[in-house]
């Protein structure tokens, strides 16, 4: 047997050291069958059911208080919980069923208040106690909103670094180039400095023609504008690709409502999963005209994303 399934108890106290403590509870109790068989009341729930001294108190009574659903709900659910309306006051119960359909136990706890003080004061508890809850509850769903944001950052991951060193590669490819270009032009520089200083610089025209032929110079010259223009675009397009994805994993939690431009936030998330959709779609932009929308642009940027991806 595993560790996890030893329980140790210590012996139950004698009966009558039992009896006492529950004709000392304030809370009533009352544990009865699924055909209405009484197993155990004390003094408070025979008085809040109205039952006489000694009696048992019938489930009946309990019945009508409750509404018609709660049995039916702690069978299902196996708890329910709310206030009953009795003479005065109100009756907070608390309802446990245990057991199979048809040879179960019911549990009821129940406390009366009386008086309008003592109910406002119950009030204001359940109050304090549902708002801890909820600020919890928020709190988590903040969690889990940001750590499926970034779950879903975490599978674009491969694609994103795709997308960053296809530019990175040719720019570095271009910068090889780059260094061979400026070489040759050096040199070509160097023998227009000789010619410059020589008594007779027509003389050394054609020395500086055929390291002109033989550097393709012609050649540099119309390549080299090309090759810097297509690495500034690669720079610009790793640029792009670092500041969408900078906004795609904003958290949510401090942004704030802002007028954005839609079709921005459109563009930079195809952007970000371009590389999961480019060999499965063929993508149409047909935008219409739109105004500045007030939201919160890294919740649609989220939206656009997952509808982008299940379309792809």
């Amino acid at each position: 047997m595993s560790a996890a399934n030893v329980l140790v108890t210590a012996p139950l106290p004698p009966q009558p050291v039992l009896q006492a403590l529950l004709e000392r509870l304030r809370e009533g109790l009352l544990l009865f069958t699924e055909d209405g068989q009484v197993a155990l009341a004390n003094p408070a729930a025979q008085s809040l059911l109205g039952s006489d001294e000694g009696a048992l108190p019938p489930p009946q009574r309990l019945r009508e208080l409750l509404p018609p659903d709660a049995l039916e709900h702690a069978r299902q659910q196996g708890h329910w919980n709310g206030s009953l309306p009795l003479g005065e006051g109100v009756v907070i119960a608390h309802l446990y069923f245990h057991g199979e359909p048809g040879s179960g136990h019911y549990l009821a706890l129940f406390r009366h208040i009386e008086g309008q003080e003592d109910y406002e004061r119950e009030l204001q508890q359940r109050h304090a106690e549902l708002r801890q809850a909820y600020l919890r509850l928020n709190g988590t769903q903040e969690k889990l909103l940001q750590s499926e944001k970034m779950a879903s950052i975490g599978q674009l991951a491969a694609g994103v670094a795709h997308e960053i060193n296809n530019p990175i590669g040719y720019v570095h490819s271009n910068l090889g180039s780059l260094q061979e270009y400026l070489r040759s032009l050096f040199t070509v520089i160097e023998a227009y400095e000789r010619a410059l200083r020589a008594p007779d610089p027509k003389a050394l025209i054609p020395e500086i023609d055929d390291i002109r032929d033989r550097l393709d110079i012609d050649f540099i010259s119309r390549d080299l504008p090309q090759l810097m223009a297509e690495s500034r675009e690669g720079i610009e397009r790793v640029t792009r690709i670092v500041r969408d994805l900078k906004d795609f994993s904003y958290s949510g939690r401090d942004e704030s409502w802002k007028l954005v431009d839609l079709h921005s936030g459109l563009e930079s998330t195809i952007n970000i999963i371009w590389n999961e959709l480019k060999y499965k779609v063929h993508l149409v932009r047909e935008f219409g005209q739109l105004p500045l929308v007030e939201c919160l642009p890294s919740e649609l940027n989220q939206v656009y994303m997952n509808l982008l991806l299940n379309a792809g």
